[in-house]
């Protein structure tokens, strides 16, 4: 005895791919266009659901030629992602959330580190030696993450790079 199950409209089974009145070549092409209805679905649900992720109070830093996306700790440098570890990328999304501000070292190193500074400790200089190699056009000539001399370094906006 045969069941037959209720299906909704245009939905296919077994039935539908077994049917001896179907050559096998039309069975063939029944299944690879049912495979292929639902590859695109998928993909389409899952361009949605990027969209949806993507949506969600995303903050992002712009300075021009680089943007700095704080929750999926992204940089980004001339539409290029560009690999920054864990602390230099803390570093930056400090100097982001403080443009214009002038810190020390030790500020610095006590802020983003979360320790006491102890001295004369290179650590922050390399880190900010790095990101320059990411973040600037000339690193040795920098326009955005600059050094005050005597007082520490500042991420400038780009509008106030375009003034200098």
């Amino acid at each position: 005895m045969r069941t037959r199950f209720a299906r909704s409209r245009g939905s296919l089974c077994v039935e539908d791919y077994l049917n001896c009145d179907v050559t096998r070549t039309r069975r063939f092409k029944l299944i690879n266009n049912n495979l292929v209805n639902w590859d695109t679905m998928y993909s389409l649900r899952r361009q949605l659901q990027l969209q949806t992720d993507s949506n969600t109070d995303e903050q992002i830093y712009d300075f021009g030629h680089f943007q700095v996306y704080e929750q999926s700790a992204q940089l980004v440098v001339d539409g290029m992602q560009m690999v920054c570890p864990a602390r230099e990328f803390q570093l930056l999304l400090f100097f982001c959330k403080h443009t214009n501000r002038v810190f020390s070292r030790d500020q610095l190193f006590e802020q983003v580190w979360n320790e006491t500074s102890i001295g004369d400790d290179n650590t922050v200089t390399v880190h900010i030696l790095r990101l320059r190699e990411k973040i600037e056009i000339e690193p040795s000539q920098p326009r955005c993450l600059v050094t005050v001399r005597g007082l520490g370094y500042k991420l400038v906006t780009p509008q106030t790079v375009a003034e200098s």
